[in-house]
Parts: structure tokens; sequence; C-alpha cells
């Protein structure tokens, strides 16, 4: 694509974006999503937008982002649905510090009293730059009190979660890599924190006063996770990965959502549209 071809597709997309959120926030019940099993001890209880997954640790609950303030009542109540009780989630863990996924994480504290795990680089978007969150007024402030680190998992029950850094979308954006035990075999399960360009054009960093470092380290990080073989791919939004939802509307098997395809036909994607972005300097 030319510069010109470049500014207005950003242009095109901010613009559809900014207009889906105002319907996801001012009408939440129009994008509701059923819960359901996914696959071992994983299950999808976000919206048709946000992806939250609960995770069932057999010694309490571990929730996978918080969706839309607005949203997070539909969370509270798709938990109940599929018999779980969110007083028991003990940790509430963050991809990265949206609005869209970290806006509930207030009210699911209030619920349950759960622990806040967000990275450390996205730590200031919650105090000097609340601008950054997008749409602040609606994401009222939540403590954190624990920071990812790479080397050192996040253990609860009888599950590990191994957190990789994987900035870009913001600086402190973090994936998830989950152990998947199904019909005798051990899987690899992996949600990307935060796979969207949006936020990540050279105008967009300025403009943001974030570094243009974050383009580059965003491709970088795209490559590193291709490296990794994944079985179950969990999209923290389910059009990254269009597969998921429609495997939930087929027949919701877990065998359904084993297909070790889909975790680099997305981040090829997204490489392909990032490095295009790179060159063209908008």
């Amino acid at each position: 694509m030319t510069k010109a071809e470049w500014e207005t597709t950003i242009q095109a997309k901010a613009a559809s974006l900014d207009h889906g959120i105002r319907e996801y926030t001012m009408s939440p019940w129009r994008f509701a999503q059923k819960p359901f099993h996914i696959i071992d001890n994983i299950y999808y209880v976000g919206t048709q937008y946000v992806s939250c997954y609960l995770i069932d640790t057999g010694e309490g609950l571990i929730l996978i982002d918080a969706g839309f303030y607005q949203t997070a009542y539909q969370i509270v109540n798709n938990i109940y649905t599929l018999g779980f009780d969110p007083k028991n989630i003990k940790k509430l863990l963050l991809t990265h510090a949206h609005f869209d996924h970290c806006g509930g994480a207030g009210a699911i504290r209030d619920v349950s009293g759960c622990e806040i795990y967000l990275s450390r680089d996205d730590l200031f978007f919650l105090t000097e730059r609340r601008d950054l969150i997008y749409h602040e007024d609606e994401v009222p402030e939540f403590p954190v009190d624990h920071f990812y680190s790479d080397d050192t998992p996040v253990v609860l029950g009888n599950t590990v979660i191994r957190t990789v850094a994987t900035p870009g979308h913001t600086p402190g954006t973090t994936s998830m890599f989950y152990t998947i035990r199904h019909g005798g075999r051990v899987l690899t399960g992996a949600t990307h924190g935060g796979i969207g360009l949006n936020g990540i054009s050279r105008g967009e960093l300025q403009c943001n006063r974030l570094p243009l470092s974050l383009q580059d380290r965003y491709i970088a990080s795209l490559k590193q996770l291709l490296a990794v073989h994944v079985d179950v791919c969990l999209p923290s939004h389910n059009k990254h990965a269009p597969y998921f939802l429609a495997a939930a509307e087929r027949d919701c098997r877990p065998e359904s959502f084993i297909d070790e395809t889909q975790w680099p036909a997305m981040l090829r994607s997204m490489l392909t549209q990032a490095e295009d972005l790179a060159a063209s300097g908008v």
C-alpha cells in the first residue's frame, strides 16, 4: 500500500472502531454471548466482542480479562450460568490496560476480592496516563496486586499459566500460554494479549507520546510467537480467529477447538499488515 492508502485505511478503521465501541458500551446487551465449555478446565465467559476466559483450577477460579465496565454484569452472569460462583475468582489476569479489557476489573474485584495482575509496563496507563486507557472515564480505578514476569508463571491449584511480554499494542501487552489435557494428550493453548494494529502507527505513537520502537517490538514479538506450537488458539477478540465462535456455535465439542493452523494463521496475517504499516511510514 502507498502511504496515502494506509492513512485512509487507518482513518476508516478508527472510525469503525469508535462507532462499534459506542454500540458495545451503550447497548451491551445486544452483544451478549452464551458462555460455553471450551476444553479441559477452560470456559468462555466473554461477549461477542471481547474474549474473557474462566479457568477452574480446583482451588479457585482464574479469569483472563474483565471486558468493558458495562459488560461486567454479563461476565458475572455467564460464570453463574456455567455453575461456578464468581466469588471464587482468586486471580484476574489482564492482558493489557485498554478499557475494553480492564474496564470491568474493579467490579470483578468487588464481587470476588480477587488479586489483579498486569504488566508493570502498562501500569502508567492507570496512573499518570489514564488517557491511554481510552474512554478512561468508563474505567473505575482499581489496584494492581502483581506484575507479570516471563520467568515466573502464574500458578493456582492444578493450573500453570506462562506469561510472555509481547509489547506493541500497548507497552505491556502480555500473552498467555496454557497446558491443556484432552484425550490422553497434552496440548498447548494460547492467547495473544493484544494483536490489534490500532495504536502502533507512527502517527498514533507520536500523538500518544509513546516510543516509536513499539512498532518494531510488535513485529519482533509476533515473529517470536510464531515459533511456538499452539494447538488451541484462544483469541482476545473473536474477530482475530473467526473459527472460535463458529466452533462454539456449530457443536461446541472440545475437538472443534483443536486446530494447530489457527495460531500461525492469525499471527502471520497481523505480521504482514504490521510490516506493511511500518514500511508505509504512516
